[in-house]
């Protein structure tokens, strides 16, 4: 979290999915065990470069739809 704000995610006052979700498809994701959260903001990003999962896409799927959920995963 500390480090996505530089893609507009405002990670730190909520956060914006999409914007998550994008960040995940151009950075790699550390493990919790690796980068554990603390809470604490000190405005630097203090990423290693150890992240082992990255995004390849994502969708918005309509609320309460279990075909729309269906189709995403399809």
């Amino acid at each position: 979290m500390d480090c996505s704000w530089r893609f507009g995610n405002l990670s730190c006052g909520g956060g914006l999915m999409d914007f998550a979700f994008k960040y995940a498809m151009t950075t790699p994701i550390a493990r919790e065990e690796d980068y554990p959260y603390t809470g604490f903001f000190d405005g630097k990003c203090n990423y290693a470069d150890n992240g082992v999962v990255q995004a390849t896409s994502y969708y918005d799927v309509t609320p309460n739809s279990s075909q729309a959920l269906l189709n995403a995963i399809a």
